[in-house]
């Protein structure tokens, strides 16, 4: 026990049945029975004397008292306490006058000195209202809980009693129930659960330790129940719903602390290194003792090995340290060898504070009630440098407030400014209002005399598109002053907005549509998307649209024959063309200038031949000239016209006018430019077409669905089909045209399968797509569309699938390739042992909770083994955890030890791995540790694998 200094330093008032908890280097210590608090529930006497907080400064052994704010819990003794962070949690207690008692919840905040009530005393849930519980703090699948465990109080009025718990009372005293209940506290919701209690549950009980050896771990020693006093050890292992409970027998009975209650106890943590290490740390093992000091009628002080079941009595301590009852007991660690153990009130011989040291000497513990003078003289060194460290804060504060006094006059005097040139400032304000008032006076006499736009801008667009295959919408505003240009590339369209041609605030909406009730002017075909176009104002110049098709124009004919259309917004939705509209040969783009919306498309017109043929419209035209081919009719055509040689040199100079990223020319289809040029037609064979291939995978990774869709080469439209396929896996893309029409066919053909394990069945015979299908207006684009399974045998597809598939029926004809890998396995190897995960395939969620137990299980080697900062920066580099997480386990001004920060960053890490059905977060982990490429770390990998192999 320390001797005190020759200047008496502050101790605060004798008390009892309470208790200090360690923050950071601090202890504080609230509340305790005292002779000079009230026996009064609530009194102005009692919360001034309950608002106040002992603090005892560990590196000076200096105690000092502060105020507190917010209203302090009323069961001031009894009560039970846990830290989490910088908040300190009470739980329930004695309100200090008789059979009052609490099961309220409050916390205290260490950096603002505040308190606040999470949890008020009530008779309706939770836990019972009582005295002389305990109470630990845990942290399960990356969420904090409070755990409190027992007590006593009435058992009337009280909560309902919990499923499972036993209460027992006194034979003298039948109100009084000691009970066995244990609850949860979840934090992030604010709610009292009763989790399923498995072995060995102890009988009802109070006046017990309760310590935390793990974030999901705690002990349990000693306590009264009821009549009789206890020396029972239990392990108590925590999950989020259930807990289980086992006691820890004791090898030597003999030596083994007598029965005992009121007592006190800490728990250290050390891993037994010796003075040189002549293997690497984990090669000795890690341990945990519980110091138990005092308690009724037990003036003595033991030290129980948690791991092994013994116990070892110190002898000869004075009565300061052991003939205590109801006390404090807190540790501080000043070395791997050394703890300083503080103890402070209680009943027996001594009530003040006692500073002892526990030491470990060649693995052999000693207890030593004085101190050792160098340390005794380090401590006052200590205090005479806090005193002067508290002169010059108070310097430092005598400054500060003499410059905010000098601040406080300069932002008077600017202040004073402030308000000068705010008068000026409002004053031209209201000039400016007034000649703003009288411009929008003769604006709104202007808007009057306008026609309103022929669409609300405001009024729901999918409103009005009922039934239609709408794919996007985009709303911008269109600016006044300038010229400006609009590119919607994705879905082909585009628009220039000239200077002057929209008021002010005017906004615009565009909504692509690839299909709907659509009805076209007779002998035409749809070859662009349509957009449903409109404006919040009138414009004032026109604006210019331009629309992408997909046809190949390659003279001017072709291109007359290109059509802007519009309709009203009103289904069916029949168009009509517009006047204007320019198309250029080489070009995909057409443009027009308008200044009134609503449906707009491009169409083509076709031959009589070739109108006749189903187009989604409704409508045809009968060709009364059977006899004779189109085809035969161009090259007549020709004949009379020009020599095939000149055709073929017009032909290639159009050629050469088309547009950089236009479909190329071939020599085929430049041979028939020569019989199109007098063609006042589009045929269907000139109308560009895409096919798309998809891949998804299904079942457990050895089945895959093979998706070909061919659609017409619209950006839009194949913007919708990859939104359709989101989460598919694209594949190849060609371009092509049918050979011949009204109706062209592309047939695929599946090719021979030279590879073992594998085959590939299509989901319907013929394997063809029709070109009309493709032109049907009235349905989504999806229609067109061939399924194949693609299967792969386990264990026997081996090799990579390469299946040639011939594309018929089109020009250019082609062949594309079903590309898949079977499944794979990975294996991570750590000496003799190993790992493996199919790639493709789901972890079983008992296997994901294996692997969270081996982390648990060897959390203290890891902790001795890694280094905090580099393992959180490597987990943040593979996105196990987030920025968030690693700057709080790396914050070392939460209060918690590198250990418990290195406890969260793993709490953190088994949260994911719990999330992750492939595996990979676990097999990361374990690469991340191998990465250190030393001894030390190889063996804990090889530990994790082994738990994770053989459990």
């Amino acid at each position: 026990m320390s001797t005190k200094s020759s200047k008496k330093s502050y101790e605060p008032g004798e008390r009892r049945n309470h208790s200090t908890v360690r923050v950071g280097d601090s202890l504080y210590m609230w509340g305790g029975f005292r002779t000079d608090f009230p026996e009064v529930h609530n009194s102005n006497e009692k919360r001034m004397k309950s608002s106040v907080v002992e603090v005892y400064h560990l590196p000076t052994g200096m105690w000092e008292q502060k105020p507190t704010t917010g209203n302090p819990p009323l069961g001031i003794h009894g009560y039970a306490s846990a830290a989490i962070g910088n908040e300190i949690f009470y739980f329930g207690g004695d309100c200090n006058h008789q059979g009052c008692y609490h099961n309220s919840l409050h916390s205290f905040n260490v950096k603002t000195f505040r308190w606040k009530e999470l949890s008020p005393t009530t008779s309706h849930h939770g836990p019972m209202m009582k005295r002389d519980a305990s109470m630990v703090a845990m942290r399960m699948y990356g969420e904090d809980y409070l755990v409190v465990i027992g007590g006593w109080g009435l058992s009337y009025n009280n909560t309902p009693k919990q499923p499972e718990a036993e209460y027992r009372g006194l034979d003298q005293v039948p109100d009084l129930h000691h009970c066995n209940e244990i609850h949860y506290y979840k934090l992030s919701s604010g709610e009292w659960m009763s989790p399923l209690v498995k072995g060995d549950r102890p009988p009802p009980i109070s006046h017990f330790t309760l310590a935390s050896l793990s974030t999901d771990s705690a002990i349990l020693f000693g306590g009264l129940n009821v009549t009789e006093w206890s020396n029972r050890l239990y392990f108590i292992k925590f999950s989020k719903k259930s807990l289980d409970i086992s006691e820890i027998i004791p090898k030597k009975p003999s030596q083994w602390p007598q029965k005992r209650y009121a007592h006190s106890g800490v728990l250290i943590n050390t891993i037994d290194f010796p003075e040189h290490l002549a293997l690497p740390k984990e090669n000795y093992k890690s341990g945990s003792y519980l110091l138990v000091v005092g308690g009724m009628n037990s003036e003595d002080c033991w030290l129980l090995d948690i791991s092994n079941g013994t116990a070892k009595r110190f002898f000869n301590l004075p009565g300061a340290v052991t003939d205590r009852f109801y006390h404090s007991l807190s540790v501080w660690e000043l070395s791997p060898d050394t703890y300083q153990i503080i103890e402070f009130g209680g009943g027996g011989q001594s009530s003040n504070t006692a500073v002892s040291q526990l030491r470990r000497i060649n693995h052999e513990w000693f207890f030593e009630a004085n101190p050792m003078q160098p340390d005794l003289d380090l401590r006052e060194k200590r205090k005479r440098k806090w005193s002067e460290r508290q002169s010059e804060e108070t310097s430092l504060h005598v400054k500060k407030q003499s410059l905010e006094r000098e601040l406080e006059e300069e932002i008077r005097r600017r202040e004073q400014t402030t308000i000068r040139l705010r008068k000026d400032l409002q004053e031209r304000e209201k000039q400016l209002r007034m000649t703003e008032e009288s411009f929008q006076e003769a604006l709104h006499l202007v808007k009057d005399e306008k026609e309103s736009a022929q669409f609300e801008y405001l009024r729901p667009q999918l409103d009005l598109l009922d039934g239609d295959v709408v794919i996007a919408e985009k709303n911008l505003f269109l600016p006044l002053d300038e010229t400006s240009s609009f590119r919607w590339k994705k879905y082909g369209f585009r628009f220039q907005c000239p200077q002057g041609a929209v008021s002010k605030g005017t906004k615009m909406a565009i909504t692509a549509l690839v299909g709907g009730n659509f009805i076209l002017p007779k002998g035409t075909v749809l070859v662009s998307a349509v957009y449903a176009i409109s404006v919040s104002k009138p414009l004032l110049k026109p604006l210019v649209i331009e629309l992408q098709h997909c046809v190949d124009l390659r003279t001017n004919a072709q291109a007359d024959c290109l059509k802007f259309v519009r309709a009203p917004l009103k289904s069916p939705y029949e168009f009509s063309p517009i006047d204007g509209g320019s198309f250029n040969v080489g070009r995909r783009y057409g443009s027009i200038k308008r200044d009134q919306f609503s449906l707009v498309a491009i169409v083509a017109e076709m031959s009589n031949e070739e109108s006749a043929s189903p187009s989604g419209n409704g409508e045809s035209e009968e060709n009364d000239d059977h006899g004779t081919s189109n085809q035969d009719f161009i090259e007549e055509m020709v004949t009379e016209t020009a020599s095939n040689e000149a055709m073929v040199g017009h032909a290639e100079a159009i050629a050469e006018t088309r547009l950089i990223g236009d479909q190329p020319t071939s020599a085929s289809q430049t041979e028939s430019l020569v019989q199109i040029e007098s063609n006042n037609y589009v045929n269907r064979s000139d109308i560009w077409y895409t096919g798309m291939m998809y891949h998804e995978r299904r079942d457990t990774g050895y089945r895959w669905i093979t998706m070909y869709t061919a659609v017409k080469d619209l950006d839009a439209v194949l913007q919708h089909i990859e939104n359709e396929h989101s989460n598919a896996e694209r594949d190849v893309v060609n371009t092509f045209k049918f050979n011949q029409g009204p109706n062209g066919i592309i047939k695929l053909t599946l090719g021979t399968l030279n590879e073992a394990g594998w085959s590939v069945q299509p989901h319907q015979e013929p394997m063809e797509l029709h070109q009309s299908v493709m032109d049907n207006i009235q349905s989504s684009p999806m229609v067109s569309t061939l399924r194949l399974s693609v299967y792969a045998v386990p264990g026997v597809a081996n090799m990579p699938l390469h299946c040639p598939i011939d594309l018929t029926g089109i020009n250019p004809s082609t062949t594309i390739f079903i590309n898949r890998l079977p499944s794979t396995r990975i294996t991570i190897s750590t000496g003799s042992s190993s790992i493996n995960f199919d790639s493709v395939r789901s972890i079983p969620e008992s296997r994901r909770e294996k692997a969270c137990e081996a982390i648990t299980n060897s959390t203290g080697i890891i902790r001795d083994a890694l280094d905090l900062g580099t393992l959180a920066n490597k987990l943040l580099e593979k996105r196990i955890i987030n920025e968030r997480e690693q700057r709080e386990v790396l914050d070392d001004r939460t209060g918690l030890t590198t250990d418990r920060r290195m406890d969260k960053l793993l709490s953190f890490v088994r949260t994911t791995i719990r999330l992750d059905s492939d595996g990979n977060t676990f097999l990361l982990f374990i690469q991340i540790i191998t990465e250190e490429d030393t001894i030390r770390t190889d063996m804990i990998a090889k530990r994790l694998v082994e738990y994770y192999n053989n459990n």
